[in-house]
């Protein structure tokens, strides 16, 4: 009996590179690694920086002193009452004047012309001028660090009490007065001593007066 021959026949060449490339796809993909998605961290807003920052410009903003340039303040409405100090800022001068009203000179309370500062005292409801110069409240002025030149001066801020020598400018006569007080509306007993001198004169000065120098300089004796 005859016994039947299975004959393998041999796959066409197109099915083999499909099967290939089926292959190589599967391994392809099982070694592949996963995409890494990459997410930038977001920078958080700059609150506590904001924070530190306000008390800072607030503290410089306290800081800061008000200053009153060149020009006519209405005491109580554009200026408070109360005591200031005057810088020059070439030949200063101020006027203190009862009120609004000053076209009489009998307006006028109290005025001077300086070169370095003076001090004043003024009440609501007078008017203050201020020309070449700029005031600032007494309490927050920076004290003089020198008596020298046409101004006022106040002992125990600008400097100690106590005697002083007073000199005369080159050749000129010299001028010096202590004063009790500044106030534009208190005249009376405002001039404690003062004297016109050449060369050299003395005085005392006691804590909380002025002393007024005009073509002199002052020193502390020993």
């Amino acid at each position: 009996m005859a016994t039947a021959q299975c004959t393998w026949k041999r796959p066409p060449p197109l099915f083999l590179i499909l099967m290939l490339v089926f292959c190589l796809g599967i391994l392809s993909g099982c070694s592949s690694k996963p995409k890494t998605e990459v997410i930038e961290a977001r920078e958080e807003p700059k609150i506590e920086a904001e924070k530190q920052e306000l008390p800072q410009q607030q503290a410089e903003q306290e800081t800061q002193v008000k200053q009153y340039s060149s020009g006519s303040y209405r005491v109580g409405q554009d200026i408070p009452a109360g005591e200031y100090k005057l810088f020059s800022e070439s030949n200063g001068y101020f006027c203190v004047y009862e009120s609004l009203e000053k076209n009489d000179l009998d307006d006028i309370l109290m005025n001077g012309n300086f070169t370095t500062c003076t001090y004043v005292v003024v009440s609501d409801g007078q008017l203050l001028e201020i020309r070449s110069a700029h005031a600032v409240a007494a309490a927050e002025a920076e004290p003089s660090t020198e008596l020298k030149g046409d101004g006022v001066y106040k002992a125990g801020f600008d400097f100690p009490a106590g005697s002083y020598q007073v000199n005369a400018e080159k050749s000129n006569m010299g001028y010096y007065a202590v004063l009790n007080n500044v106030n534009a509306t208190d005249t009376l007993d405002r001039i404690v001593n003062n004297n016109n001198f050449e060369n050299n004169d003395f005085c005392t000065v006691g804590d909380g007066q002025y002393l007024e120098l005009t073509r002199a300089t002052a020193s502390k004796t020993e």
